[in-house]
């Protein structure tokens, strides 16, 4: 009997300390029907995937859980919860911290503590029971529990009935006070335990973990660094693992051997100290750098162990990594996956952290992951379900990849310190070729690590047979970093008082002091200007006006990327609205050579400047009304006076085929159709017809038995555009054309004393372009008269009627070709030019000259 009484005794003893034993559960068992078990509701809860205790019901109403406890003296409740959504008094939870009955809905005895209730600003407060009626004891701190609340909360009572209530608004362990309060009115509990009203939208809303009741829990855990961040070179954020007490913190960098003294730190937050150092003590980018730390306590007095952390600086300059290739349009595919990817190239000679890197297009933006991206290497990304079809193409992340527009996107790299890095806008003309923009081939960079080049000329279509090069060596790649790149830029005048310049290089700097702006027509008139710039454009920003029809002379020293010394030296002006006949059709090729392109030149006639901007081009239908109308050439492109310039579809075949003697004078233009036998060309500005022209191919010397390739030139810009006797064939000697000066067949008109005057006395019709046509110029006093003129030989025949009963103006002028009625070229000799004419008086005059024609 003793043995069996020893032995009840003993399973009474442990019978009664494990039900005042502390409690535990955070539902790492996946149940909560032991170790402990909970009583209730039971079948309107779960344990969640996220091992979470979680209300699982429908409909409206309440549900409890209760678990023994008997712990009320000196005890810590603790324990964390997650509400989804604003609590109210249809929806809030008690959490029973003391019960002497095991259903929380009836009248108890105990004390809870309360998130949500009637007009308030659902602050956290704890809450006396007895029967039905409740009694404030702590009422917490205003909206610390308004909004979808995830708290975890901390209750302390000891053995003499003080009450203390503390929380963390972000679910963690940095517990502040919400307050305190005294009452013993009961003293001793059974239960602990939840209790969830809801409305049926918060049916499935609640949620709890990491219950603890027990002794109170001493910190003895000793603070840690748990992160660090670079602001800059000089500011450093340090985050610890709990809140720490910075009264006596040390804190020393190295680089190297060598010490650098932090200028001072920060309290920037309870676990975040910021380390600011002295910028005398300057150390180097992308090297390795020491910070020691230590001296540092956690609010329970626990000291951290000394700690280090090795960092790194990187000081990135834009294209130290560059997006290398990229394809946006995969479909059909030629030899690669059927997905889009972008590569990026390290040009640098050091690791880059790949984590501290972001990509965007239009749209959208995508921190990378962590990667050591080793130098001078590639690295593909593409979206994480294509990872492995690009994986044995080389080193390859997959991420939320920003979808690329096929037609033109934004891709932007970016620095969380440095910046960006890579940037440009892509679109269809890159590829540089109308089949491949239709998709499966990617567009490659030229060179990654020619820097300044604008990516518009540094990117073209890949001609690998896949496709594309993912993971290796572009197809496209040229070693033009060693080069110096020829500066181009373009000039435009925005306004009056704004002017921009745009480069093929990217701009670094500025020099203020070393630019001007002169009005060459006033050689002592400046203006005075301040300087903008961005990527590969400048801004003058005028502080007086640019007048009307003046020239300017501007120049700017520029820095591109590589600091490499940019000129920019060159005329401007604001150019005058162009009237009739101020800009003449000069010379037109409508018949090329088989494979070839037809050319229109202008001439600038007027003593203004003009810009054929907004200028267009037009043919006219069998009505004579306008048909394809279009803008031949979008950009300013300035015309001085005397000035030409040619329109054509395909200036480098013009160049193969003629001498272009002013390049920059030949424009890549969007040309309308000229038929080779005839047609029309009309020139419009502002809706207002400048100048037209109706050609033939008639118009050209009849002894050239193959026109094709042979230009109509104008001999005259002073005279009728429509005057066939004006237009003549281009020259043998000349190439057949001339494209971009002066015409081989131009004749400067001089009026002499008489009114009939004959230039040149002595003309050689053998098509070199030296006095090939006879020019009889007439000027009279007054209009109306009508004529006619014929050539004579010295026998007395007629050989050529130029005009017969035609109405003369008061000035103008026929031409002789030296060609017969017959379209046969007369014998070299002398010939006499017979003009007969009528006045409206009826009056006749005869007026006779000679010419020699020289074979």
């Amino acid at each position: 009997m003793k043995v069996r009484f020893s032995s009840l005794f003993i399973i009474a003893v442990l019978f009664c300390l494990n039900v005042r034993a502390q409690l535990s559960d955070n539902f790492q068992d996946y149940n909560f029907d032991k170790n402990p078990e909970w009583f209730g509701n039971t079948g309107s809860f779960k344990v969640n995937d996220l091992l979470q205790l979680q209300l699982d019901t429908s409909g409206s109403g309440t549900r409890f859980l209760a678990t023994p406890n008997q712990l009320i003296d000196n005890t810590e409740w603790n324990f964390w919860l997650k509400l989804n959504f604003d609590p109210s008094a249809s929806n809030q939870v008690k959490i029973y911290l003391c019960s002497d009955n095991q259903d929380l809905t009836k009248p108890l005895n105990g004390y809870f503590i309360r998130i949500g209730e009637n007009l308030s600003l659902d602050d956290i407060v704890l809450v006396r029971q007895s029967g039905t009626n409740e009694y404030l004891i702590i009422d917490g701190i205003d909206a610390h529990a308004a909004k979808t609340p995830i708290l975890r909360i901390k209750v302390l009572r000891d053995n003499a009935g003080n009450w203390q209530l503390f929380s963390d608004t972000c679910g963690g362990k940095n517990f502040k006070p919400e307050g305190s309060g005294f009452d013993t009115m009961i003293k001793n509990t059974s239960w602990f335990g939840v209790v969830c009203k809801f409305t049926s939208s918060n049916a499935k809303n609640f949620f709890f973990d990491d219950f603890y009741i027990g002794p109170e829990q001493k910190d003895t855990i000793r603070p840690e660094i748990k992160s660090f961040k670079i602001n800059s070179k000089y500011h450093l954020s340090l985050f610890f693992t709990e809140e720490i007490d910075t009264g006596d913190v040390k804190i020393s960098c190295f680089s190297g051997i060598y010490p650098i003294v932090p200028s001072s730190f920060s309290i920037i937050s309870s676990s975040q100290i910021d380390v600011f150092l002295d910028p005398k003590n300057d150390y180097p980018a992308n090297q390795q750098q020491r910070l020691a730390v230590s001296q540092i306590k956690d609010l329970a007095g626990n000291i951290m162990l000394p700690g280090v952390i090795d960092f790194i600086y990187y000081s990135f300059e834009p294209g130290d990594v560059v997006i290398n290739e990229f394809m946006a349009d995969p479909s059909p595919v030629v030899n690669l996956p059927d997905a889009e990817y972008i590569e990026l190239f390290n040009t640098s000679d050091f690791s880059v952290p790949l984590q501290d890197f972001s990509i965007e297009d239009g749209s959208s933006k995508v921190n990378l992951p962590v990667y050591k991206f080793p130098p001078h290497s590639c690295l593909i990304l593409c979206k994480s379900s294509d990872t492995a079809l690009f994986k044995p193409y080389g080193a390859t992340i997959g991420i939320n990849l920003p979808s690329l527009n096929n037609s033109g996107d934004m891709l932007k790299l970016s620095h969380y310190l440095s910046g960006t890095i890579d940037s440009f806008q892509y679109d269809l003309s890159w590829y540089r070729d109308i089949q491949k923009q239709n998709g499966g081939w990617s567009l490659e960079r030229i060179n990654p690590y020619q820097k300044c080049l604008i990516e518009v000329e540094n990117f073209t279509s890949s001609v690998s047979p896949d496709g594309g090069t993912p993971g290796r060596k572009n197809s496209v790649f040229d070693s033009i970093s060693t080069q110096v790149i020829p500066v181009k830029y373009n000039i435009s005048i925005l306004n009056d008082s704004t002017i921009l310049i745009s480069l093929n290089q990217k701009i670094k700097t500025v020099s203020p002091q070393q630019g001007r702006l002169e009005c060459l027509d006033s050689p002592q008139d400046t203006i005075n200007f301040k300087l903008f710039y961005q990527l590969s454009s400048v801004i003058l920003q005028l502080n007086d006006k640019l007048q009307f029809n003046k020239r300017y002379r501007v120049w700017v020293n520029l820095a591109n990327c590589m600091n490499t010394l940019i000129k920019v030296d060159t005329n401007i002006v604001i150019p005058a609205p162009i009237d009739s006949f101020d800009l003449i059709i000069n010379e037109v090729l409508f018949n090329p050579q088989t494979g070839g392109s037809d050319f229109i030149e202008l001439f600038n006639r007027s003593d203004k400047y003009l810009n054929i901007k907004d200028l267009k081009i037009a043919r006219l239908d069998d009505s004579l009304k306008l048909k394809d109308i279009i803008t031949p050439y979008s950009r300013d492109f300035y015309l001085f006076p005397g000035d030409y310039v040619v329109l054509t579809d395909n200036p480098e075949d013009i160049k193969l085929r003629y001498s272009v003697k002013n390049p920059d004078k030949l424009l890549k233009a969007s040309m309308i159709t000229l038929p080779d036998d005839k047609g029309d060309i009309v020139l419009l500005y502002n809706n207002r017809w400048i100048d037209y022209f109706h050609y033939e191919d008639d118009y050209h010397f009849k002894l050239i038995s193959n026109r094709d390739g042979v230009s109509l030139e104008r001999l005259n810009p002073d005279a009728a555009t429509n005057n066939p006797a004006n237009w003549h064939s281009a020259s043998s000697t000349s190439g057949y054309g001339t494209p971009t000066y002066k015409n081989s067949q131009f004749s400067d008109l001089q009026q002499e004393e008489t009114e009939i005057s004959i230039q040149p006395k002595i003309f050689s019709p053998n098509g070199d372009g030296f006095d090939d046509v006879l020019k009889i110029v007439y000027s009279f006093d007054k209009s109306g008269y009508f004529g006619s003129i014929r050539i004579f030989s010295l026998t007395g025949r007629m050989v050529r009627e130029l005009a017969n009963n035609d109405l003369f103006g008061t000035e103008g002028f026929y031409t002789w070709d030296g060609l017969d009625d017959n379209g046969q070229l007369v014998a070299s000799d002398v010939y006499i030019i017979f003009t007969e004419l009528i006045s409206g008086d009826g009056k006749v005059r005869k007026i006779k000259n000679s010419c020699t024609v020289v074979r």
